[in-house]
């Protein structure tokens, strides 16, 4: 009697580490899929704006050092050419700036659209 008591015993232990192990399982695979969506949900919808978590996530996920330069990041694999075309105006902007800024004058003043000569350097 005494022998069947020590078995049904041991029977009942390991079914108990194996229900443990299930159940530890099964914790960590909802906690896998918990934090695969609950960050991010976090950061969009609970963080107030101005804390600009999602900004900081993707810089991290890039691995860029600042949101400027992982916005570049995502532009320039997301079209190429359109980064490139960004990228040829901001340097016709750049080298053309007082003319054009002299032109947006004289243009509010007119009161309607002017010709502007501006200086195109060779493609680099």
């Amino acid at each position: 009697r005494e022998l069947r008591t020590v078995v049904q015993s041991a029977l009942t232990a390991r079914d108990q580490k194996n229900r443990q192990l299930w159940f530890g399982l099964g914790g960590l695979l909802i906690g896998i899929l918990l934090w695969s969506f609950l960050p991010g949900m976090v950061a969009r919808e609970i963080a107030p704006a101005s804390w600009q978590w999602p900004e900081r996530m993707a810089t991290r996920v890039l691995a860029e050092t600042t949101p400027w330069d992982a916005g570049q990041h995502l532009m320039a694999s997301a079209s190429r050419p359109s980064w490139e075309a960004i990228v040829a105006v901001d340097r016709l902007l750049r080298d053309n700036r007082e003319k054009i800024e002299g032109c947006r004058q004289t243009a509010r003043k007119a009161d309607q659209p002017v010709r502007c000569t501006i200086q195109v350097g060779a493609e680099k």
